[in-house]
Parts: structure tokens; sequence; C-alpha cells
């Protein structure tokens, strides 16, 4: 149910433009995000599940990335791109410009 489809990177460069901050997205390894989240004491059931999470994420196969008209259905307008959405809360982001 999206309106447009768009990679973690698209995303970044959407978030950068609205808000005039360099913002970029760095592709980090399961085994080091791990660590992280054991450094930050977190047990391991929690660790799991999360890790779980960023794999299906980082594969795509947690997102929706087929584009419909549900939004529009759904609300009697269109659904917003993202980066109307990130030009409208630039400010929440710490918008430079």
């Amino acid at each position: 149910m999206v309106t447009e489809s768009l990679s973690h990177a698209d995303v970044a460069k959407q978030l950068s433009e609205a808000t005039g901050r360099s913002i970029a997205y760095i592709d980090i390894a399961p085994e080091v995000y791990q660590q992280e989240l054991q450094t930050a004491e977190w047990d391991k059931p929690s660790i799991d599940s999360m890790l779980g999470l960023f794999n299906a994420v980082r594969a795509g196969t947690n997102s929706d990335t087929d584009v419909t008209d549900t939004v529009e259905a759904l609300l009697g307008r269109p659904g917003i791109r993202f980066r109307q959405y990130a030009e409208d809360f630039a400010a929440d982001f710490g918008s430079t410009v």
C-alpha cells in the first residue's frame, strides 16, 4: 500500500534535499549491527528479533513495493509522495534550509 517505491538511498537523498543536510544511507553488515545491540546491552531474544527484521529489510522481503491506489481509495484523495512528506516535515528533521 505505497504511492511510490523508493530505495533507502532514494529516501536519504530526498531527506537531504528537503533539509539542506547531508543524509546518507549506510548499509552495515548484520554482524556490526548485532555487536551494536550487544554493546547497548540488549537481551538475546530482542537481538534475535531485531536481526530478523534487519535482515528482512536488507533483503527487501519486508517491504511493500507494489504501487497501488489503496491510499486514494481509503482517503478519497491521492497519497502524497515521500518528497512532499520530507518537505512538509523538514523542520522536524532538523532542517537547515
